[in-house]
């Protein structure tokens, strides 16, 4: 981690020169640039958007033992995390017990279910300290890099635009109808009157 935080203040650095220059007029006159248009016009993006280098620096130490500990915490608290779930002789892992969603027994899935619901709410307070640290540095450094918000960020990261977003929410929404209907079978196909939540995976044969 400290090799990469040394790595990400070069990388810093190289997006502020790269933001420093005429990128179009590089572009025009020199294959190699119009071969990397793409990613020298994100990094020209990038660098209207950087604090000053000493700010940058600054954020880049601190990532080890702030935004990126908390992640780390968080995965390893929710990976690590036993559940005793009622019927089975021993406390599972949390990813076995998803797993459990699938059983075709509806007695297993709810209660697999109800013992995730409970497990994660003894464990809220570490669970809510980790998300909203990281979330806490997401937001300020976006305010700080003068972002109008951390979502235009993100799309930038994942080389995407607010319309394309908006389309595939559009499209998502657009498809609920289809899903609800496949959903009223499924129940009916399971004789029930609704699916409940640990429902959703019941294998059908």
């Amino acid at each position: 981690q400290q090799h990469f935080v040394r790595l990400q203040i070069l990388g810093t650095r190289l997006t502020a020169w790269i933001g420093s220059l005429d990128i179009e007029a590089l572009i025009k006159r020199s294959q190699v640039a119009r071969d990397h248009a793409f990613m020298l016009r994100k990094a020209k993006i990038e660098a209207e958007h950087q604090m000053s280098p000493a700010e940058e620096d600054l954020a880049a130490e601190l990532r080890p033992t702030g935004s990126t500990a908390w992640n780390r915490l968080h995965q390893n608290f929710t990976s690590q995390l036993l559940v005793q779930v009622e019927g089975q002789p021993q406390a599972l892992p949390m990813s076995m017990v998803r797993n459990l969603a699938y059983d075709p027994d509806r007695e297993v899935r709810r209660r697999a279910y109800q013992a995730e619901i409970d497990a994660w709410r003894k464990s809220a307070v570490p669970i809510a300290a980790a998300m909203n640290s990281i979330k806490g540095a997401t937001n300020l450094l976006a305010k700080k890099r003068k972002w109008e918000s951390p979502l235009d960020e993100t799309l930038l990261d994942n080389n995407i635009d607010r319309q394309t977003l908006d389309a595939m929410m559009t499209a998502a929404r657009e498809s609920f109808p289809d899903l609800r209907c496949y959903l009223r079978a499924k129940a009916r196909a399971l004789k029930l009157g609704a699916l409940a939540w640990y429902d959703m995976f019941a294998p059908m044969g």
